[in-house]
């Protein structure tokens, strides 16, 4: 049986005991990570916590059980809410992770199991080194945590106005090594600008002096000091934010000490299934380079790291291909450019400031070719831009940065790519540089050229999905397109137990996400579920299939949006909620609306004995200007409305689905608290009509 079965099967007997609660939601652990081979406990903070079961960590060998749930302090909360209250973070559970001596190192899924199903997901940092966790106060190099003989780790919070500091001991001649994961453990804040906690490293010797400094490690927002120790002494370490932020999900942790750190390689990808050379540049490590066999991955990259004084060296990002792998000549220049084979990837590093790469690929007229580069998304401190130039070296056109949609974890897009058409039979001229004139051993990339095929990808959120017995859930699947694509997908469910029924599940061309709904019967077998969803096109009469991949989407300071990947699609049934939402238009139907049109239909309140509460019928997560349907509010005793539906935007050629949602609030009684409790409607799905361009002089 596999590990996730047994886990499942574990975690069976927490969730078939569901109440009707809200979903929990977790913003941090503090310790954020712990040594394989040892346990820890730890703080989760988050919000509706209450009724909190179990915990889930994937991969193999690590394990959590809920030691208790640390009441909130009114007292404390009414004192901190003139300065700063933060109800998604402000309760709190306290959890043993026991991590096995064979446990991969590096970050991992950490959710809280509840009667209502997953939390979210933040992540869990596992490493090898000893961990000390600061001791406040620490804010002056006077009152500084001692640190054990390194090399060790620290795990520590900032809080407002905070900072901290931690004293070691150095010997003359090593080259220490601190780096801080504190963006990579809580990548994206919804409500603090820039929306992560932005760490500030300095180091200073004994009599105070200010040694090395480090905000930011190259575009990575988690500052490293590397630094080769001149005197034996004493050194203090100070991180703080940037501003003097802080809160509790501040948290951060560093790795101090003569630690391997890779800071470049060379190239930075190669073909799957073979060995490829790879030159590293770097402190502390055992080799300068080393034969790396590269596995087949779905991402187009992987992750690995080296050895160096008997320790692991930070992760370090691979690209990979199927395709032919070459380098770029030395001699090569604008009037000795490089000839580019179709399907091929170049590795080259612009290796001095100024410095520009030439190449030269041939085609017919109307040919389409791909065009990109990879290397800020491969760790590469590179920020390209192609320019391309005819015979005559006129220039034809220039990109810069490129948004990739799938690598969420960039806040900053740096590479280019662009698909080129060529108006005539004839060569074209590419030139690659960085655009601020900066080079050197850190600005590798990797050149792609080739036929653009129309593809896509999926990813599905939240990847905590809880649906009630006679309930209904929904589900957004995200399409990422790429070259040009914009067909249709078809998506298929698999997985759903006897008697589920889904909404309509055709995205139609040109949409990039529908938001669609899982009705449950009122018998469905409570736990977990196994689900998957395929979407399936046709693109240049090939059938292309990809597998939803789970995500979560993420806020950025107030605004942006991100899509974060997450290791498993975790789903359950929960008992049922006190009501239900339904209506009698079957799921597969599909009703066509225009402009100052409107759709009226009835919608039904399945009340349990007992229930009798009014419920507040509204759109739920309404199309922007789009869409719009005014509140109605169903009685206590009644069990049915009608609602419409209006259209309110000029839209033409798009498809949608709408669903209803139904709000009751209980009030708060001597012994529980007011809670909201929410339903959904199957979803409905509309078709906008086709835009008809009128032309003067046509028939």
């Amino acid at each position: 049986m596999k590990i996730k079965e047994i886990f499942f099967l574990l975690i069976l007997g927490i969730i078939t005991i569901a109440n009707a609660k809200a979903q929990a939601y977790i913003g941090y652990v503090y310790p954020a990570g712990g040594q394989k081979g040892k346990s820890i406990d730890v703080v989760v903070g988050g919000q509706n916590l209450v009724d909190v079961k179990g915990v889930f960590v994937n991969g193999n060998n690590i394990t959590g059980t809920i030691l208790e749930k640390v009441p909130v302090n009114l007292k404390e909360k009414n004192l901190r809410i003139k300065e700063q209250d933060i109800p998604q973070i402000e309760e709190k559970v306290k959890v043993r992770i026991v991590i096995g001596s064979n446990a991969e190192l590096g970050v991992h899924d950490f959710r809280l199991v509840t009667e209502s199903g997953y939390s979210n997901r933040i992540f869990f940092d596992v490493n090898e080194l000893p961990e000390v966790s600061e001791t406040e106060p620490n804010d002056k190099p006077a009152i500084a945590t001692p640190l054990p003989k390194l090399p060790c780790l620290i795990n520590g919070q900032i809080l407002a106005g905070d900072r901290d500091c931690f004293q070691f001991t150095a010997s003359k001649g090593q080259t220490i090594v601190c780096q801080t994961k504190a963006r990579l453990l809580v990548p994206y804040l919804a409500d603090a600008v820039p929306g992560w906690f932005q760490p500030i490293l300095t180091l200073r010797s004994a009599d105070g002096k200010e040694v090395a400094y480090d905000d930011d490690f190259g575009d990575n927002p988690d500052p490293v000091i590397i630094y080769k120790i001149p005197q034996s002494g004493i050194y203090t370490l100070e991180i703080k934010d940037a501003v003097y932020r802080g809160r509790e999900d501040f948290v951060y942790r560093i790795s101090v000490g003569e630690l391997p750190f890779v800071t470049s390689i060379f190239p930075i990808g190669g073909k799957e299934g073979k060995k490829t050379k790879v030159a590293l540049e770097g402190v502390n490590l055992a080799n300068n380079h080393l034969k790396l066999k590269i596995k087949k991955s779905n991402e187009n990259k992987i992750m690995f790291s080296v050895n160096g004084k008997g320790l692991h060296s930070n992760s370090i990002k691979f690209g990979t291909s199927t395709g032919e792998e070459l380098f770029l000549d030395k001699n090569n220049s604008n009037t000795n450019p490089m000839p580019l084979p179709r399907n091929a990837t170049v590795n080259s590093l612009i290796s001095n400031p100024g410095k520009e790469d030439w190449y030269i690929i041939e085609g017919q007229k109307n040919q389409n070719i791909v065009i990109q580069v990879m290397a800020h998304r491969l760790g590469s401190l590179l920020d390209a831009d192609i320019t391309l130039y005819d015979g005559n070296h006129k220039m034809l056109t220039q990109v810069d940065d490129y948004p990739d949609k799938s690598e969420g974890m960039e806040p900053f897009h740096a590479d280019p790519q662009l698909v080129y058409k060529f108006l005539k039979d004839g060569k074209v001229f590419i030139r690659i540089r960085d655009v601020l004139g900066k080079g050197g051993p850190a600005y590798a990339y990797r050149l792609f050229t080739g036929k653009p095929t129309p593809d896509f990808d999926l990813r599905i959120e939240p990847s905590n999905l809880t649906v009630n017995q006679s309930g209904t859930t929904s589900l957004t699947v995200n399409v990422l397109r790429k070259y040009n694509f914009m067909g249709e997908i078809n998506l298929k469910l698999n997985g759903l137990p006897e008697g589920f029924t889904h909404s309509n599940t055709l995205i139609k061309k040109g949409q990039n996400k529908l938001t669609m709904t899982i009705t449950t019967p009122k018998d469905a077998k409570l736990g977990p579920l196994n689900l998957e969803i395929i979407g399936s096109s046709t693109t240049t009469d090939i059938l292309v299939e990809r597998k939803a991949e789970p995500a979560e989407e993420k806020m950025q300071a107030f605004f942006n949006l991100h899509l974060l990947p997450t290791s498993d699609f975790l789903s359950s049934v929960v008992s049922p909620l006190p009501f239900s939402i339904s209506h009698a238009i079957p799921a597969d139907s599909v009703i066509n609306v225009s402009k100052d049109t409107s759709f009226t239909f009835r919608v039904k309140v399945n009340r349990s004995e007992g229930f009798d509460l009014p419920v507040q019928l509204v759109l739920y997560n309404p199309t922007n200007g789009i869409v719009r349907m005014k509140p109605v509010v169903v009685p206590p005793g009644q069990s049915e409305a009608m609602v419409t539906f209006e259209m309110t935007g000029n839209v033409f050629n798009q498809s949608f689905n709408l669903i209803v949602s139904g709000t009751a609030r209980v009030p708060r009684t001597k012994t529980t608290k007011a809670k909201v409790l929410k339903a959904l409607s199957g979803a409905i799905m509309v078709d906008t009509p086709k835009r008809i361009n009128n032309r003067q002089g046509l028939n």
